[in-house]
């Protein structure tokens, strides 16, 4: 590679952290985001849709536990689906799941919309090749992942 071409890859490369950088800003900035930051911070300052959210989340870890050993209960699958039945139904916890859902969706459309001018999944191309992104080493095989 001559100096030209090294030079060449360096301006390519700097203008596209440019663009991706305007692309943050322009998302952080607009309403889809703002709205999902206030639902952050309203979720943050109530302790009890907190309380809600990690009993449910709790709950569910349980769930998983006990199906991973083959020992989850029809019972313990049915209160799991109550509590995110009355987690959903909590106005603090519906608003901020409403929210995330919509920014989801603005950065789908994100990705959809670079994809269809790379040829392929720009979002997926950037997860880790062993899919478990913990950086364990062991690939799934046993390990950590």
């Amino acid at each position: 590679m001559n100096t030209n071409t090294a030079s060449a890859d360096t301006d390519t490369r700097a203008m596209v952290v440019t663009a991706a950088g305007q692309l943050a800003e322009r998302v952080r900035d607009g309403e889809v985001y703002q709205a999902f930051q206030q639902q952050v911070s309203t979720l943050q300052s109530d302790s009890e849709a907190l309380g809600v959210l990690q009993d449910f989340q709790y709950e569910q870890q349980q769930l998983a536990a006990a199906q991973q050993y083959g020992m989850a209960s029809e019972e313990q699958i049915r209160e799991l689906q109550e509590k995110e039945a009355s987690m959903m139904a909590h106005p603090v916890l519906a608003g901020f799941f409403a929210a995330q859902q919509a920014l989801i969706d603005e950065l789908s459309e994100v990705n959809a919309a670079i994809s269809a001018r790379l040829g392929y999944d720009f979002a997926k191309l950037a997860q880790p090749a062993t899919g478990c992104g913990s950086g364990c080493g062991s690939h799934g095989e046993g390990g950590c992942c």
